[in-house]
């Protein structure tokens, strides 16, 4: 939080498209000096803790002395650029070397695996290692001119449409066709969330967590969709998605926002159609079987 308040302090870094930039470049550094802190702090305490007890007081003094100087290091751009060099630069011309199939693509199968299991798979995968490069081809394409198809709007209003999972096509699908009493609460309550792009009534409700039927359409559905956009925007169908929205925002809207044009929705409606159509036949089979257990509960209870 220090170094982006003295970031965000500097004026001649005010323009959004700069600005962009330089968020992706310091999100890295900050946590090198995160993670750098906490082994440190974790030192302090093994030492305070286990340490002998005529030592503890001055192992105490010289260790916060040291945490308090790191501190008062001037974070500017020469450290920035360091971490730059050494984390950004490699990771971002390897994941531009490697056809967008290959990485995109398995960020996305493992974070919605993860997420299969009741982990948090965006938080584990997406944000720390991923979004901040995703952030710096935005800015290329603002400041740059630059053409990345795969900015950190394209994968939220890809995958996210509805939350995790795409799963907005299957609360429609709940609410309109479902015949199991189960599913049809699940889709009363998840609507209203889901159009927000919140979707944990869904996941853990039908339940799609730990569900062998739900996985698999689950981690499919926004990798198809996402394919299915990026092809469009590859061959100029679709407008690239440059400006940043929060991940609230609803479907259809937040495509228009993101590019600027209504084309964005065209784009997110073709998603939808894809997830729609993959999530059909598994969604048809859990209903069946959830209809079928709650005749079968119900059967004796009239008898």
């Amino acid at each position: 939080m220090l170094i982006l308040h003295h970031f965000c302090s500097v004026p001649s870094l005010k323009p959004h498209g700069l600005l962009i930039c330089k968020m992706g470049r310091w999100a890295i550094a900050v946590w090198v000096v995160a993670m750098l802190i906490a082994a440190k702090f974790l030192q302090i305490a093994n030492l305070i803790i286990n340490g002998p007890l005529n030592q503890r007081h001055s192992i105490e003094r010289l260790n916060l002395a040291i945490v308090h100087g790191i501190f008062e290091i001037p974070f500017n751009d020469c450290l920035i650029s360091l971490v730059e060099v050494l984390l950004n630069v490699p990771l971002k011309h390897s994941a531009a070397s490697i056809p967008f199939v290959k990485p995109t693509l398995v960020v996305c199968f493992f974070e919605h695996l993860l997420w299969s299991f009741g982990l948090h798979g965006s938080a584990i995968i997406v944000f720390p290692s991923f979004e901040p490069l995703w952030i710096m081809n935005m800015a290329e394409n603002l400041s740059a001119g630059a053409q990345n198809i795969v900015t950190f709007t394209f994968y939220e209003n890809g995958a996210w449409m509805g939350g995790s999972g795409a799963t907005l096509p299957v609360v429609v699908y709940m609410l309109v066709f479902a015949k199991s009493k189960l599913l049809k609460n699940v889709g009363k309550v998840g609507i209203a969330p889901g159009l927000f792009n919140i979707n944990e009534p869904v996941t853990f409700g039908l339940p799609i967590v730990l569900n062998p039927i739900l996985m698999i359409p689950y981690i499919l559905s926004p990798m198809a969709a996402m394919s299915v956009q990026y092809l469009g925007t590859a061959v100029g169908l679709f407008p690239l998605c440059n400006n940043m929205v929060p991940w609230t925002c609803p479907v259809l809207i937040s495509g228009f926002l993101t590019t600027g044009s209504v084309m964005g929705v065209v784009a997110q409606l073709c998603g939808l159609a894809v997830s729609f159509l993959i999530w059909l036949p598994f969604i048809r089979v859990w209903d069946q079987k959830c209809y079928q257990d709650e005749l079968a509960v119900a059967a004796p209870a009239g008898l």
